[in-house]
């Protein structure tokens, strides 16, 4: 029974070979263009497109190349929504957010805990004594990969972290630490004054004006100093006055 619909009949693959009829003026299937002249068709771009214009690295994504320049700006987007640790990336976070959960991998030897088998079993290698990581070139060894890293920065000379200002570090905090010059950030703050300063060293030394405590004494006269370089300088005094009474 006829629905006032025509059905089309296709070809079987015996006919496809003999009739030509779906066929245009170009010798292919009417309505259809070929994966081949598709593809021919797409622009042709070079497969890393994407140029960090500090450094010169290439990057095939546009993403990953926006990752990397935050090594030369030290932007931090991230942050620890428990202890506000700022992070350039996310994954860096998520690595950190780790630290704050429940710690199940417990050290046998030492009954520290971890809250992740890969690095109890980094752990354990300060209690083995193993360093299963060779420098290539000194033949020293280190029981961690990223110990290595650091090490063979001594003899590439390489210094990757750079400043978009000025110099090169080889290693990453000395650049986050540099790059607070420019910003004027000062993260670490005075619990009694609230004086703030950029680095934490810094704070420590200041903290010391707080206390009664003088922890470093000289050996000569034995008297107390808050601060290490103040202790070098009166050592220096000692040093002047022996050589002018040897003089005379």
């Amino acid at each position: 029974m006829s629905d006032g619909v025509s059905h089309y009949q296709y070809p079987s693959e015996g006919e496809t070979e003999d009739r030509d009829y779906l066929k245009d003026t170009t010798g292919h299937p009417s309505g259809l263009t070929s994966v081949e002249n598709i593809t021919n068709k797409r622009p042709k771009t070079d497969e890393k497109s994407h140029t960090c214009s500090e450094c010169g690295k290439t990057f095939k994504i546009k993403q990953h190349l926006k990752q990397h320049i935050r090594i030369h700006t030290g932007e931090k987007p991230f942050f620890c929504s428990v202890c506000s640790k700022r992070f350039n990336h996310k994954s860096n976070l998520t690595r950190h957010m780790a630290h704050h959960r429940e710690k199940s991998y417990s050290c046998s030897l030492c009954s520290r805990r971890f809250n992740a088998n890969g690095i109890l079993k980094k752990h354990m290698l300060v209690h083995t004594g193993e360093k299963p990581f060779s420098c290539s070139v000194c033949s020293s060894r280190f029981n961690q990969k990223g110990h290595l890293s650091r090490h063979m920065l001594v003899h590439t000379k390489e210094k990757p972290y750079s400043c978009s200002c000025c110099k090169s570090f080889k290693k990453k905090r000395d650049l986050t630490r540099h790059i607070r010059i420019h910003t004027g950030e000062k993260p670490f703050s005075c619990s009694e004054c609230g004086k703030r300063f950029n680095q934490k060293g810094s704070l420590a030394i200041h903290s010391l004006l707080h206390r009664e405590e003088k922890p470093f004494g000289c050996s000569e006269c034995g008297k107390r100093f808050n601060h290490k370089p103040t202790l070098k300088l009166h050592m220096a005094r000692h040093r002047v006055d022996a050589r002018y009474y040897k003089l005379s």
